[in-house]
Order: C-alpha cells, then sequence, then structure tokens
C-alpha cells in the first residue's frame, strides 16, 4: 500500500504542476488516489454554505456519496458527532478512521459503507487561500490500513493538493491581472488615438513612440513618418534650440509635470511649412532609461483668430459709439442756426412792405428747398444714431393696415403727380389686414419706400402697392417698374449715404433713408427685401410678424 501511494504521491505532483483547473485537479486526484495508490474509493466534497456537496469521485464513491447528507452546522455539533469529512472541513485537522466499523464518527454510514467494503478511512482537508474550503476523502479495504507511513505520504499528497489550488488562483489572478492591464491599455491605447488634442509620447531620447490620430491631423504626417523622430521637427527653427533646452531641463528636474507655455508665445510648425500657435503640457513618468514624456499639444488658431476679431469687434463698436455720439451733437448743432436760416428766409416771402423780387423769390424757394433736405437728412442721421446707440422707442399696437397705407398713399400724392407717375392701390382689393406694429415707424418705412420708386421712375411709370398675408406674418410689398438699378448698385444699397452713382442727378436724396428703414424694420422683427434690375424697375418688400411682442420697448 505504502509503495503504491509513493507513485500516486508522484503522479499527484505530476498534476499540481499541470492543472489550470479546479474541477479537472479534482478529478484527477480522485483518479491517481484508487488508479496510482490502490485505495478502494476517494472522493472530494467541498464546504457550500453549511452542507458539504460532493464534486469529484473515483471507484464506487459516486455511488457511495449518492444520497448521503453531511451536515456542517456548529449549532448541530453540540447534539450530535459530526462525521469524518465534517470533522475534517470543520476543524481543519484530518481525521483517520482505522476500523469503520467501530469508530464513533461512522455509526450513521456503517451499515452503507459496509456494502462497498469499507475497512478504513481518511479524511484531509482542503485549504485554499489559508481557509478550509473542503475535504478529500480515501477509503480502504482493510481496517488498520491507514499507518504512520500512509498517512505522511497521504499527508504530503494533502498538502500538493493545497499547493496546486494555490497554483491555480496565481494563474487565474495573474490571467485577470493580464487581461485587465490589456483591456487598460487598449483603452488607454483608444482614448490616445481617439482625443481631440494631439498626443505625442517621447522616450527617454525625446525620440516619438506614440503619434495619435490628431497629432497627424494637427501637423500633416502619417504616423510611420513620425515614429522614430525627434519632437523638434514640428517647432519651427528658430525656436528649435530654445525648446530642446527647456526639454532636457523638465527631463533633468525630475518634476512630473509642466507647462510648457501659452497661446502667446508658443508656435509650432507643420508638415507643409505654416507656422501656427499652440498651447502645450508636458508630464514624465518614470526615470532614467524607462522615462516617457507625454506631450498634449492643441491648436489655437481659431481661439487666437477669434480674440483678434473680437478686439477689433470691440475696437469698431466703440468708434461707432463715439461717432454717433459726434454726429448727434453736430445735427443738434447744425439744426439751430438753420432754422434761423430757414426762418428769416420764410419771412422774406411773405414780407409785404418790402417784397423780394421775382428773382430772389426763386432763390429764396432754392435756400428753403435745400434747408428742408438738410432737415430731413438731419433727422434721418439722429435716428440711424439713434438706433445706433439703443435709444429709439419702438411701440407695437393693433392697427389696420389699410388705413394706414392710405394716409401713405394721401402723403405721395402731389410728389406722384409732379412726377407724372401713377399709384395702384392694389392692396384695397383684398379685405383689410389687422397686425400689430408700431404705426409712425411703419408709416415712416412705407412713406421712404413709396417715395423712393416715384423718385426713381419715369413719366408714364407706376407704382403698385400690394399687400400677402399668412396666419404668422405679413408682407407688404412695392413695386415699380423704374429705372431699377444694377447688381453693383445693389450690393451697395445698404451703405449709409452711399447714393449709388446718383447724387449728380437732380433727384434730391441722402443715402440713409434705405439704411434707416431697414433698421426700423429689424427693430419690428421683420425683415426688408430689395430686388430689382436696371431699366424694369425694383421690387421691396417688408415682411413683419402678423402679432409682434406686446407693449413697449427701446433698442
Amino acid at each position: 500500500m505504502v509503495m503504491d501511494f509513493y507513485r500516486a504521491l508522484v503522479d499527484m505532483r505530476r498534476a499540481a504542476l499541470q492543472s489550470t483547473d479546479d474541477q479537472a485537479l479534482y478529478d484527477e486526484v480522485c483518479r491517481i488516489a484508487v488508479v496510482s495508490g490502490h485505495a478502494l474509493m476517494a472522493w472530494i466534497g467541498v464546504a457550500r454554505g453549511d452542507r458539504v456537496v460532493p464534486v469529484a469521485w473515483a471507484g464506487s464513491a459516486r455511488q457511495y456519496t449518492q444520497g448521503l447528507q453531511i451536515s456542517l452546522d456548529r449549532q448541530l455539533e453540540a447534539h450530535q458527532v459530526f462525521g469524518p469529512t465534517a470533522f475534517a472541513i470543520a476543524h481543519g485537522k484530518p481525521y483517520v478512521c482505522n476500523d469503520f466499523s467501530t469508530d464513533e464518527r461512522t455509526q450513521p454510514w456503517r451499515e452503507h459503507a459496509a456494502r462497498f467494503g469499507v475497512g478504513a478511512s481518511v479524511a484531509y482537508p482542503i485549504r485554499r487561500g489559508g481557509q478550509t474550503v473542503g475535504a478529500l476523502n480515501l477509503y480502504f479495504r482493510t481496517a488498520g490500513s491507514c499507518d504512520g507511513a500512509l498517512l505522511e505520504l497521504l499527508e504530503m499528497m494533502a498538502a500538493d493538493l493545497d499547493y496546486a489550488l494555490e497554483h491555480i488562483d496565481h494563474q487565474v489572478a495573474r490571467a485577470k491581472a493580464e487581461a485587465a492591464s490589456k483591456e487598460h491599455e487598449m483603452r488607454l491605447a483608444n482614448i490616445i488615438h481617439v482625443a481631440l488634442e494631439a498626443i505625442i509620447i517621447l522616450d527617454s531620447k525625446f525620440k516619438i513612440i506614440v503619434f495619435n490620430r490628431s497629432a497627424v491631423q494637427m501637423f500633416g504626417v502619417p504616423v510611420e513618418e513620425a515614429i522614430g523622430q525627434h519632437l523638434d521637427q514640428f517647432i519651427p527653427a528658430n525656436h528649435r534650440a530654445l525648446h530642446r533646452r527647456h526639454v532636457t531641463e523638465f527631463a533633468a528636474t525630475g518634476k512630473t509635470a509642466r507647462q510648457m507655455g501659452n497661446i502667446r508665445r508658443v508656435e509650432a510648425l507643420r508638415s507643409d511649412g505654416t507656422v501656427f500657435p499652440i498651447e502645450a503640457s508636458i508630464s514624465r513618468v518614470g526615470d532614467g532609461q524607462r522615462a516617457f514624456m507625454t506631450v498634449m499639444i492643441r491648436d489655437v488658431s481659431k481661439l487666437r483668430e477669434a480674440e483678434m476679431a473680437h478686439m477689433a469687434r470691440a475696437t469698431a463698436e466703440a468708434a461707432n459709439r463715439e461717432k454717433t455720439k459726434f454726429l448727434s451733437r453736430i445735427s443738434h448743432e447744425i439744426r439751430t442756426p438753420l432754422n434761423a436760416i430757414m426762418g428769416f428766409a420764410q419771412l422774406i416771402q411773405l414780407d409785404k412792405d418790402d417784397p423780394a423780387t421775382p428773382v430772389q423769390m426763386v432763390r429764396l424757394g432754392h435756400i428753403l428747398k435745400a434747408g428742408q433736405h438738410l432737415c430731413r437728412l438731419i433727422e434721418e442721421t439722429l435716428d440711424v444714431a439713434r438706433i445706433e446707440l439703443g435709444r429709439i422707442p419702438i411701440e407695437l399696437v393693433d392697427i389696420e393696415l389699410g388705413q394706414l397705407m392710405d394716409e401713405v398713399l394721401n402723403m405721395c400724392e402731389i410728389q406722384a403727380a409732379q412726377a407724372g407717375v401713377h399709384i395702384d392701390a392694389a392692396y384695397r382689393s383684398s379685405k383689410d389686414v389687422s397686425m400689430r406694429a408700431d404705426p409712425s415707424r411703419l408709416r415712416q418705412v412705407l412713406l421712404n419706400l413709396v417715395s423712393n420708386a416715384i423718385k426713381y421712375n419715369r413719366r408714364g411709370g407706376w407704382v403698385r402697392l400690394e399687400v400677402e398675408e399668412c396666419s404668422e406674418a405679413v408682407t407688404i410689398t412695392v413695386r415699380d417698374n423704374g429705372i431699377g438699378m444694377t447688381s453693383a448698385q445693389l450690393a451697395g444699397l445698404f451703405d449709409p449715404f452711399n447714393r449709388l452713382g446718383r447724387e449728380a442727378s437732380d433727384i434730391q436724396g441722402s443715402g440713409l433713408g434705405l439704411v434707416l428703414a431697414r433698421q426700423l424694420v429689424e427693430l419690428m422683427e421683420g425683415e426688408l427685401v430689395i430686388r430689382s434690375e436696371a431699366a424694369i424697375g425694383t421690387i421691396a418688400s417688408v415682411k413683419l410678424p402678423r402679432w409682434g411682442q406686446d407693449g413697449h420697448s427701446e433698442f
């Protein structure tokens, strides 16, 4: 028997070194005990809660353990004796039963064991991670078989089983650690690969070993060309010496992180020779030959452009505000002497005691006409200034659009008659439209559009006013078949004081009317669109929301 278990021990140690799975190891231990050690039967039970569950068998052990109920409840141990298996697991010590028919712990199973020819048995605790997790049960045909030499071999076999389980646990833990490490590396690689910032990793010799997708896009260099190169190739030539000194000093200081620059002074170089601004930071991991440095780079070209644009816009807005304030002051200063000039001209015209000559009356008419034109120019200039300063009031109220348009036509009748232009009130053929708008500002806009359609027309021409409504908006259209405008003139239509080349004609104008009209329409949450063709005519459309916001606001 002892010689048989020497052979079994050798086989056991081979199995302990080769096993990678709990179940396979348990099965092999039971098989070796029966085949090599010539035990009658063998089985392994593991503790699950307060029960012992058989998991591996050899010989007749499967039939033997079928239906066995082995409890590990320590409270029951005070009332009944634990069997060999429960004792070994509960107390962590082997239990040797050299005479199964008389041992006090075998009483519940004696009759059952006799049918299988059991004379002796031994139960060895199985330990894992310092804890008893089960028991190895070996059965022999002859009572008294478990002598000192055999027990010593069995003790070594049990120890080898414990070692094998530890080995399996180490293998599993290492496999999990390797898998976790690989998963971490894959996640890290994926994060680096998809990062929006360029990420470049350098080895201890400052050569590139990682060059992510954003770096490829930023510098225009394929990964395979970047790997193994120095970072210097992405720095402008006039900054390379200083940059290399900074990186070398950083690597030598032992610091783990450092900001390498800011938007105002750090520049980089693309493969096409383009120099662009960047923000960069560098961090270090490891020491000596195992040191790695990670450089993170952000292209701030658009940020710099946005800042410059913001500064330019702020400067322009400040200048515009100063210009507007200046125009407002000048306009007020001009109005006082202008009113005096026009007043004296009117007094001369009305003087019955010392009447002016016909020639003087004509000249006085020119003075008054020029003065009136200058007054309109001042008023329009002030309106534009008020809008730019946010001081023009807009008051939306319920209006009947047809009535307001009738008022506009009445004001333009004399001008149209003098110009020989027919006005077609096409809007009167449809039902009247109710809406919300600022009546004085809308009247001002329409007067400007109708007046322009008359002024820039021809004798025998026509001007048509139309209205189109839907549930949410109203469109007022002023059409004419006048002289129209070229595409070049349309491009400068809303430039202040731009008369579109007609300043030398006898048609009066300031070049501010349409500018002011569009601003007023936009303040009423609408849109002014002008379409025109030279020698064919012009279409001006004012589209306003049918129901504007309630109340009074100042812009």
